[in-house]
Protein backbone atom coordinates (compact mmCIF):
# COMPACT_ATOMS: atom_id res chain seq x y z
CA UNK A 1 0.00 0.00 0.00
CA UNK A 2 2.81 2.43 0.86
CA UNK A 3 5.77 2.81 -1.47
CA UNK A 4 8.95 4.55 -0.33
CA UNK A 5 11.49 6.49 -2.38
CA UNK A 6 14.86 7.38 -0.85
CA UNK A 7 17.49 10.09 -1.27
CA UNK A 8 15.16 12.55 -2.98
CA UNK A 9 17.07 15.74 -2.11
CA UNK A 10 20.61 16.38 -0.87
CA UNK A 11 21.05 17.08 2.85
CA UNK A 12 22.12 20.67 2.08
CA UNK A 13 18.80 21.33 0.32
CA UNK A 14 16.83 19.77 3.21
CA UNK A 15 18.71 22.17 5.51
CA UNK A 16 17.68 25.12 3.31
CA UNK A 17 14.05 23.95 3.48
CA UNK A 18 14.24 23.75 7.30
CA UNK A 19 15.67 27.27 7.45
CA UNK A 20 12.85 28.58 5.24
CA UNK A 21 10.21 26.79 7.32
CA UNK A 22 11.65 28.08 10.60
CA UNK A 23 11.61 31.65 9.30
CA UNK A 24 8.07 31.61 7.93
CA UNK A 25 5.26 33.47 9.65
CA UNK A 26 2.41 31.63 7.91
CA UNK A 27 2.03 28.72 10.36
CA UNK A 28 -1.41 27.92 11.78
CA UNK A 29 -2.69 25.36 14.25
CA UNK A 30 -3.59 22.19 12.41
CA UNK A 31 -6.75 20.16 12.69
CA UNK A 32 -7.41 16.95 10.80
CA UNK A 33 -11.07 16.43 11.58
CA UNK A 34 -13.64 18.21 13.68
CA UNK A 35 -14.48 21.82 14.39
CA UNK A 36 -11.93 24.59 13.89
CA UNK A 37 -12.56 25.91 17.40
CA UNK A 38 -11.37 22.68 19.02
CA UNK A 39 -8.24 24.43 20.36
CA UNK A 40 -10.28 26.86 22.46
CA UNK A 41 -12.01 23.89 24.08
CA UNK A 42 -8.67 22.16 24.60
CA UNK A 43 -7.14 25.25 26.23
CA UNK A 44 -10.11 25.79 28.52
CA UNK A 45 -10.00 22.14 29.57
CA UNK A 46 -6.22 22.18 30.02
CA UNK A 47 -5.53 19.47 27.44
CA UNK A 48 -1.75 19.26 27.03
CA UNK A 49 -1.53 18.19 23.39
CA UNK A 50 -2.10 19.61 19.95
CA UNK A 51 -2.52 18.35 16.39
CA UNK A 52 0.60 20.10 15.17
CA UNK A 53 0.90 23.12 12.91
CA UNK A 54 0.66 23.41 9.15
CA UNK A 55 1.38 25.87 6.40
CA UNK A 56 -0.11 25.61 2.94
CA UNK A 57 2.15 27.01 0.25
CA UNK A 58 0.17 25.87 -2.80
CA UNK A 59 -3.39 24.84 -3.66
CA UNK A 60 -4.42 24.46 -7.29
CA UNK A 61 -8.21 24.69 -6.95
CA UNK A 62 -8.07 27.53 -4.41
CA UNK A 63 -5.64 29.48 -6.66
CA UNK A 64 -3.15 29.79 -3.82
CA UNK A 65 0.57 29.96 -4.60
CA UNK A 66 2.42 31.60 -1.71
CA UNK A 67 6.12 30.69 -1.36
CA UNK A 68 8.25 30.33 -4.49
CA UNK A 69 11.17 28.65 -2.69
CA UNK A 70 9.04 26.07 -0.86
CA UNK A 71 6.91 25.39 -3.92
CA UNK A 72 9.96 24.87 -6.14
CA UNK A 73 11.41 22.32 -3.71
CA UNK A 74 7.99 20.64 -3.42
CA UNK A 75 7.76 20.39 -7.21
CA UNK A 76 11.22 18.80 -7.40
CA UNK A 77 10.15 16.21 -4.80
CA UNK A 78 6.84 15.64 -6.62
CA UNK A 79 8.45 15.12 -10.05
CA UNK A 80 11.21 12.92 -8.63
CA UNK A 81 8.61 10.53 -7.16
CA UNK A 82 6.45 10.67 -10.30
CA UNK A 83 9.35 9.95 -12.66
CA UNK A 84 10.81 7.23 -10.44
CA UNK A 85 7.45 5.46 -10.00
CA UNK A 86 6.76 5.46 -13.77
CA UNK A 87 3.09 4.68 -13.23
CA UNK A 88 0.97 7.84 -13.23
CA UNK A 89 -0.76 9.21 -16.32
CA UNK A 90 -1.05 13.02 -16.39
CA UNK A 91 -0.27 13.70 -12.69
CA UNK A 92 -1.16 17.20 -11.47
CA UNK A 93 -0.21 18.55 -8.03
CA UNK A 94 -3.23 19.81 -6.08
CA UNK A 95 -1.68 21.06 -2.84
CA UNK A 96 1.54 21.39 -0.85
CA UNK A 97 1.13 21.38 2.94
CA UNK A 98 4.13 21.72 5.25
CA UNK A 99 3.66 20.21 8.72
CA UNK A 100 5.30 20.87 12.08
CA UNK A 101 4.95 18.64 15.14
CA UNK A 102 6.43 18.92 18.62
CA UNK A 103 6.51 16.39 21.46
CA UNK A 104 2.90 17.10 22.44
CA UNK A 105 1.56 16.83 18.87
CA UNK A 106 -0.34 13.96 17.38
CA UNK A 107 -2.78 14.01 14.52
CA UNK A 108 -6.12 12.30 14.11
CA UNK A 109 -6.72 9.64 11.51
CA UNK A 110 -7.91 11.32 8.31
CA UNK A 111 -7.80 11.06 4.53
CA UNK A 112 -6.30 13.69 2.25
CA UNK A 113 -8.94 13.13 -0.44
CA UNK A 114 -11.75 10.72 -1.23
CA UNK A 115 -11.05 11.00 -4.97
CA UNK A 116 -9.93 7.52 -6.13
CA UNK A 117 -7.49 9.18 -8.56
CA UNK A 118 -5.74 11.20 -5.83
CA UNK A 119 -2.47 10.22 -4.19
CA UNK A 120 -0.40 11.56 -1.31
CA UNK A 121 3.33 11.94 -0.92
CA UNK A 122 4.78 12.49 2.56
CA UNK A 123 8.35 13.76 2.43
CA UNK A 124 10.63 13.64 5.48
CA UNK A 125 12.89 16.69 5.61
CA UNK A 126 14.98 15.34 8.49
CA UNK A 127 15.40 12.24 10.66
CA UNK A 128 13.10 12.13 13.69
CA UNK A 129 11.51 9.48 15.85
CA UNK A 130 8.10 10.84 14.74
CA UNK A 131 6.44 9.79 11.54
CA UNK A 132 3.17 8.70 10.02
CA UNK A 133 0.84 5.94 11.12
CA UNK A 134 -1.18 4.10 8.49
CA UNK A 135 -3.56 1.55 10.01
CA UNK A 136 -1.38 -0.54 12.37
CA UNK A 137 1.90 0.36 10.64
CA UNK A 138 4.20 3.17 11.76
CA UNK A 139 6.67 4.75 9.31
CA UNK A 140 9.43 6.67 11.04
CA UNK A 141 10.85 9.82 9.45
CA UNK A 142 13.99 9.17 7.41
CA UNK A 143 15.61 12.26 5.91
CA UNK A 144 15.12 12.48 2.16
CA UNK A 145 12.50 9.72 2.02
CA UNK A 146 9.10 10.05 0.37
CA UNK A 147 6.16 7.81 1.16
CA UNK A 148 3.52 7.39 -1.58
CA UNK A 149 -0.01 6.07 -1.05
CA UNK A 150 -3.62 6.64 -2.19
CA UNK A 151 -5.03 9.82 -0.61
CA UNK A 152 -8.14 7.87 0.45
CA UNK A 153 -6.07 5.79 2.91
CA UNK A 154 -6.54 6.87 6.53
CA UNK A 155 -3.35 8.03 8.21
CA UNK A 156 -2.15 10.39 10.92
CA UNK A 157 0.98 12.33 11.74
CA UNK A 158 2.77 11.38 14.94
CA UNK A 159 4.92 13.88 16.80
CA UNK A 160 8.37 13.00 18.08
CA UNK A 161 9.01 11.58 21.53
CA UNK A 162 12.79 12.07 21.78
CA UNK A 163 13.47 14.44 18.88
CA UNK A 164 12.64 18.07 19.66
CA UNK A 165 10.49 18.65 16.59
CA UNK A 166 9.36 17.19 13.29
CA UNK A 167 8.81 18.86 9.91
CA UNK A 168 7.46 17.18 6.79
CA UNK A 169 5.80 17.94 3.48
CA UNK A 170 2.45 16.55 2.36
CA UNK A 171 1.80 16.64 -1.39
CA UNK A 172 -1.60 15.70 -2.78
CA UNK A 173 -1.93 15.10 -6.51
CA UNK A 174 -4.42 13.65 -8.94
CA UNK A 175 -3.89 11.69 -12.13
CA UNK A 176 -5.95 10.38 -15.02
CA UNK A 177 -4.89 6.75 -14.54
CA UNK A 178 -2.32 4.46 -12.92
CA UNK A 179 -0.31 1.89 -14.86
CA UNK A 180 -0.39 -1.38 -12.93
Amino acid sequence: MIETYSNILPKAVNKLILEELCNSCRWRLAFDKGPRDIYVSMLLNKVDKDFGWNMRSYHRTEHFDENVKLNTWAQVIFYHVIETSKKFINPIPIRFNWNYYNKSSTGNFHTDSENPNSYSILYSIHDTDGGVQVADSFYKDVEGEAKLFPSSVEHKGVGPTNSVLRFNLNIVFKCDAVIK
